[in-house]
């Protein structure tokens, strides 16, 4: 993925010395969820990034020039219960995970490096240790290549028909029809 980076990120790179921080962006159905891996809690693009130690880690982002579906885990831990909760009722899938690169620098702004991966949450797991009292949440994506030989398109049935037709029943009973219709070509 080419990026052109600020000369202040540059500066940063070339220190010593720097802090490094992931900006993680989860999009769950009712909200956004914006967390770091800073020691504190970031500002950024009028949004605030959580620091609580809920972002356990994040897996290795491989970059490519091919075309491939690449992947990420992302894994949670001693997140609220309303997180927990959304995932637990599969708010989750299909929805967009983002994680950016940027430094605070020694005035303690944020300097942004970019995105270095952006796909769609595929799956999630939940592991509760009764013992520690812990709850862990690990979050899968993929880059927008996994859908790639997936068949775009509607379905003939109800809920689809509903779906961008809500006052249309013309679908309501098509799962009973077991015929060919034959669409294009003479009856025999």
């Amino acid at each position: 993925m080419p990026r052109t980076l600020s000369d202040a990120y540059i500066a940063e790179l070339e220190k010593t010395k720097n802090e490094p921080v992931h900006l993680v962006e989860l999009g769950l159905q009712a909200e956004t969820i914006r967390l770091t891996d800073a020691h504190r809690q970031v500002h950024y693009d009028g949004h605030q990034y959580l620091s609580a130690g809920y972002l356990l880690g994040i897996g290795e982002i491989e970059e490519s020039s091919d075309l491939q579906v690449s992947s990420l885990t992302v894994t949670l831990s001693g997140v609220d219960q309303t997180i927990v909760s959304a995932f637990l009722q599969h708010q989750f899938h299909n929805r967009s995970l983002k994680v950016s690169k940027a430094f605070i620098g020694s005035d303690d702004k944020l300097i942004m490096g970019g995105e270095v991966f952006g796909g769609k949450i595929t799956e999630a797991g939940i592991s509760d240790d009764v013992d520690a009292g812990t709850v862990t949440v690990a979050v899968n994506a993929s880059n927008h290549w996994a859908d790639f030989g997936r068949r775009a398109g509607r379905r003939t049935n109800h809920n689809d028909q509903q779906l961008h037709f809500p006052d249309d029943m013309g679908m309501e009973f098509a799962d009973r029809t077991l015929q060919d219709l034959g669409w294009g070509r003479a009856n025999d």
